[in-house]
């Protein structure tokens, strides 16, 4: 039911443009790292390790003034996540341990205390945001962008285990909420190559609002994924 809200949401937002002048819509495409890192609500978890990650896909601009526009798109995010240290033992993935996983895999039904669990998960996103620019110095304008909303779709969760018990690439999907929620702000600058053609370069951060992890029977407390990013884009 989200997924068909949240089409006809965009579809609707689309129509709409399509009705206006197509001069105040401006298309694009960006290709940016990630920085990503975990964190939780209890202090019998800690943070440790981050995710070196990409953000790939489209992106729009709508201008309802020359210097205020709406922004969104639809992106491809790789590898976000991070590790997770936990101070006590349990049954932190309980629903990949019940999985019919092969005889020869090792059983991950209690994990033992001080293990690391490395998250890596992929989303496909449709982020929505409020660009405020300055007026044009030479062929350079400055931006502030906020709030920036994100919604997230999960495509793929893999979990790598250390500690007194190793596992690599574990399929953790069962384990991981399908749906995330995102909050952020940002900034940068834009470079106008052209009247057709600018560069855009800047910093955002963004932090998940609901738990990105299912609560097991051993763990009830509340995970994010927080992430910098540098985006680099061109706009057409």
């Amino acid at each position: 039911m989200k997924k068909i809200l949240t089409f006809c949401f965009f579809l609707l937002f689309a129509t709409n443009i399509q009705a206006q002048d197509f001069s105040n819509l401006r298309l694009g495409i960006q290709v940016s790292p990630t920085f990503s890192w975990m964190s939780t609500n209890s202090n019998q978890i800690t943070s440790s390790g981050t995710k070196l990650g990409l953000n790939l896909g489209f992106t729009g601009e709508y201008f309802f003034t020359e210097n205020y526009s709406l922004v969104s798109g639809v992106s491809l995010l790789v590898n976000q996540g991070g590790g997770l240290e936990y101070s006590y033992a349990g049954n932190f993935l309980e629903n990949t341990a019940a999985e019919d996983r092969p005889t020869s895999a090792i059983d991950i039904s209690n994990i033992p205390a001080e293990s690391k669990i490395s998250y890596s998960n992929q989303y496909i996103e449709i982020p929505v945001s409020i660009r405020l620019r300055t007026n044009e110095f030479g062929y350079f304008r400055y931006f502030a962008e906020m709030p920036v909303f994100s919604l997230g779709f999960r495509t793929q969760s893999r979990a790598d285990i250390s500690g007194t018990l190793t596992s690599d690439n574990e399929n953790i999907a069962g384990d991981m909420n399908p749906v995330s929620f995102k909050w952020g702000l940002g900034g940068g600058v834009e470079y106008s190559v052209s009247q057709s053609l600018s560069l855009v370069g800047g910093i955002y951060y963004n932090s998940t609002l609901i738990d990105v992890i299912k609560d097991s029977t051993d763990d009830d407390s509340k995970a994010t994924i927080n992430s910098l990013t540098i985006k680099i884009a061109a706009l057409f």
